[in-house]
């Protein structure tokens, strides 16, 4: 999920909503919405992305080479 997320930088979703219907699409909707929660959530927990009531701020580590 990391990967996508770095590679489409203009099609990031800017809320939660969005957010979650984006991973399921990604994931051609072969997961549920509370496995999708569940990885919003270790993202926050990982700084991946921080969550605010408007929106959505993306700071993705760098690549491994």
């Amino acid at each position: 999920m990391l990967e996508h997320l770095r590679t489409h930088p203009t099609n990031r979703p800017a809320n939660r909503d969005a957010l979650e219907r984006h991973l399921i699409t990604v994931l051609r909707g072969k997961v549920a919405l509370d496995p999708v929660r569940a990885l919003i959530a270790e993202l926050e927990r990982d700084h991946v992305l921080k969550i605010s009531a408007k929106k959505i701020e993306y700071t993705l580590p760098k690549a491994a080479k």
